[in-house]
């Protein structure tokens, strides 16, 4: 065999080695998630699960795949999770609910189950909430005897209700507040004072979707007209202290005659667990979207290079050459995204420094894969800096950009940035149809597509984009008109390099 037939073999196997090294570090990244994840086909076959997934129903990783997910399901509610399979199925978007299920030894457990559908599979997250259910069996026990001990042992009670951890308030049925805990006034202030009228209007509330809450759907009124509420989420906004997510009840109060003449409602603040199992699920989301395209190049390459092209000195170079840059591209990537979940659970602040941000708009120019009649520009002053983490700057630059490219089959996609008040302002132009009026609103949704602009995906670039910017301190907005092509803004905190 000549030298020159053995060394593209050479740089094969080195790339093949190379290629699994990659694929061992980042299939650690989902064995490694610390919630069980499984992805099944649209009829509940498991095609894929992680170790936490094993671990939670008591099996090998191995036993799991090609069994049925609804199996796991505990008997008595297993043509329910069935049902909710067949719609998840028929819909798609993400959906979340409470189910049993089943281990394989017979123990059961209660799971909190996080459903993505799209692509023609389905993504689950399981976790075990059984502690938390009984901690909130528990805690409800405890409001019930609270409730029976009211009238005979006031001062009992008081001194109850001022230790419990959650806010606990009593309203009668006009809406006027009876009692208050200590709890109740941290979380809510001053509108939980004795005596006053909690009123509707004090607060803006949303759903756990995001969707506003109408004032027959709050959980006093609920209570005060006779339906026992428990465990709902809501997000409140409050002057002056963010926006915290709660966890209601809202139990009646009846009279002897079973008039409804007040409400026990128990406020429970969980921003910090929901924003951690929210960090979590959106990990393994992001991850699934934003390594597709890399390893999908990767394997273009190497399967053209083995159908011949290692022959060709220059065809094999080119090859070679896109292989590495998506290689450098999926260990920067991994980075980004492991910070990005670090700062969204606030368990770590992504690591800043002074980027160049027109090295960062030329490696995104140079992978950008645009139409034959379109023109990718890179305008940007050598000493233009922002504060920031270059990997998830790079990132949201990066999912813009793909952005208008796809939508832009001639013209230009124009990257550029420059220094406006004391802010370094990253733009993306293209060219491309525009955005609809209706569609605008929802563009940074996680999930949304806005109809015939995104036939394939699962709708997260921008959103990845804009929590991307959002964790270092920067806003990122859109701007587009129908036929008058779109504008990605992303806002820094500047700097000037010399």
């Amino acid at each position: 065999m000549s030298t020159d037939a053995a060394a593209p073999s050479e740089e094969l196997r080195a790339l093949r080695l190379a290629l699994e090294t990659e694929a061992q570090r980042y299939r650690a990244l989902f064995e490694g998630a610390p919630i069980a994840y499984f992805t099944t086909d649209d009829h509940g076959k498991i095609l894929e699960a992680n170790t936490a997934a094993a671990e939670i129903l008591g099996v090998t990783v191995t036993y799991l795949v090609g069994k049925p997910l609804p199996l796991y399901a505990d008997l008595a509610e297993r043509r329910a999770f069935r049902l909710r399979l067949r719609d998840i199925g028929r819909v798609g978007g993400t959906s979340e609910f409470r189910a049993r299920m089943r281990r394989s030894g017979g123990s059961t457990f209660d799971a909190l189950v996080h459903v993505t559908a799209g692509g023609g599979e389905i993504r689950w997250m399981i976790r075990d909430v059984t502690e938390e259910r009984q901690a909130e069996h528990r805690l409800w026990e405890l409001n019930r005897e609270l409730e029976e001990r009211a009238a005979s042992r006031a001062g009992e009670l008081e001194s109850v209700l001022e230790q419990l951890p959650v806010g606990v308030v009593i309203v009668d049925d006009r809406y006027t507040v009876r009692r208050a805990n200590r709890r109740a006034v941290e979380i809510l202030g001053e509108a939980m004072a004795i005596g006053g009228t909690i009123s509707f209007e004090t607060f803006r509330r949303f759903r756990a979707d995001g969707r506003s809450l109408a004032p027959e759907d709050w959980p006093v009124t609920r209570a005060l007209a006779g339906e026992h509420v428990t465990h709902e989420l809501l997000t409140f906004e409050l002057d002056g202290s963010g926006r915290p997510t709660l966890e209601i009840s809202a139990q009646p109060v009846n009279a002897p005659d079973g008039r409804v003449t007040g409400a026990v409602v128990t406020l429970d603040d969980v921003t910090r667990r929901e924003r951690r199992e929210r960090a979590e699920r959106e990990f393994v989301t992001n991850a699934a979207h934003e390594l597709r395209t890399p390893l999908t190049a990767i394997a273009t390459a190497v399967e053209v290079l083995q159908s011949g092209a290692k022959e060709i000195p220059s065809e094999r170079d080119l090859f070679l050459g896109h292989v590495e840059r998506e290689c450098a591209r999926l260990s920067r990537l991994g980075t980004a995204l492991l910070s990005l979940a670090r700062a969204q659970s606030e368990t770590e602040a992504p690591l800043t420094e002074v980027v160049r941000l027109r090295d960062v708009l030329k490696r995104v120019a140079a992978d950008l894969r645009v139409a034959d009649d379109v023109e990718v520009t890179v305008a940007c002053a050598r000493d233009v800096a922002a504060v920031t983490n270059r990997d998830l700057v790079e990132q949201a630059v990066w999912n813009a950009a793909t952005n208008a490219a796809r939508y832009t089959a001639h013209g230009e996609v124009a990257l550029t940035a420059e220094l406006r008040d004391g802010l370094a302002v990253v733009e993306i132009r293209d060219t491309g149809p525009g955005i609809p009026a209706e569609a605008r609103s929802r563009l940074f949704d996680r999930f949304y597509r806005a109809g015939a602009r995104d036939a394939g995906g699962f709708g997260l670039g921008l959103s990845i984009a804009k929590q991307s910017v959002e964790a270092v301190g920067g806003t990122m907005a859109v701007e587009s008109e129908p036929g008058a092509g779109t504008t990605a803004r992303i806002a820094l905190p500047a700097a000037k390099m010399l």
